[in-house]
């Protein structure tokens, strides 16, 4: 009974430890919600190129390619049910040093990134891993 306990929790931390989302994506579909002003909420079909490292995350509006969000990401990926974050990721797209929680999540079967802080909130829907030829 013990090694099979033991064998079910080394499987299990395992798979934690494994769920790795580095890669490159694309998302064509993403919501703004913002904390203190309704009036710029907004959802919209665009397409959106994503790079994600252990490190960073950068995602990129293919209509303003000299644009990117970048997120410096040092602590490690956290799991919960159903959810993987990052917590404190700097904003180093923004002079201020403010910090984001990225948040990843499957819903109907799509790998959603949401990236948030106390002000606002976005979310890229249906993350298309990219390959590389």
């Amino acid at each position: 009974m013990e090694k099979t306990l033991l064998l079910l929790l080394l499987l299990f931390s395992n798979i934690v430890a494994s769920q790795n989302f580095n890669g490159e994506y694309k998302s064509y579909l993403t919501s703004f919600k913002n904390e203190l002003d309704n009036t710029k909420n907004y959802k919209e079909k665009a397409e959106f190129n994503l790079l994600i490292t252990d490190t960073y995350i950068v995602i990129q509006d293919i209509r303003l390619p000299e644009k990117p969000l970048i997120y410096k990401c040092k602590k490690p990926l956290k799991s919960l049910p159903n959810l993987y974050v990052k917590e404190k990721c700097i904003n180093e797209h923004l002079e201020n040093n403010s910090t984001s929680t990225i948040t990843f999540y499957r819903k109907e079967n799509n790998l959603n990134i949401m990236t948030s802080d106390i002000n606002s909130s976005q979310v890229f829907f249906g993350l298309q891993k990219t390959i590389k030829k």
